[in-house]
């Protein structure tokens, strides 16, 4: 967390725990081990992947499979079914 900006260390921290697990998952990171984890423990690996410059196409990706207006949790629902048909 310490290599980010302070703008970045604050627009992580104001992530949710749903689009945080979202974009872990995105990130590679499997939904048993996001399962398992706190928020901080998310927030210290995003973190991670955010210095690596990886949070941007993460981001981008989440936010093409959203339509408008669904919520966080529509779109994890959404995810969810997207990686079981894989």
């Amino acid at each position: 967390m310490n290599a980010l900006s302070k703008e970045q260390q604050e627009a992580i921290k104001k992530i949710s725990t749903t689009r945080l697990s979202l974009y872990l998952l995105h990130a590679g990171v499997s939904d048993t081990e996001t399962d398992k984890i706190d928020w901080s423990a998310m927030i210290e690996k995003w973190a991670v992947l955010a210095a690596e410059g990886r949070d941007r196409l993460v981001e981008a990706t989440a936010a093409a499979m959203a339509a408008p207006g669904m919520s966080e949790a529509e779109i994890a629902l959404e995810h969810d079914s997207l990686a079981h048909a894989i």
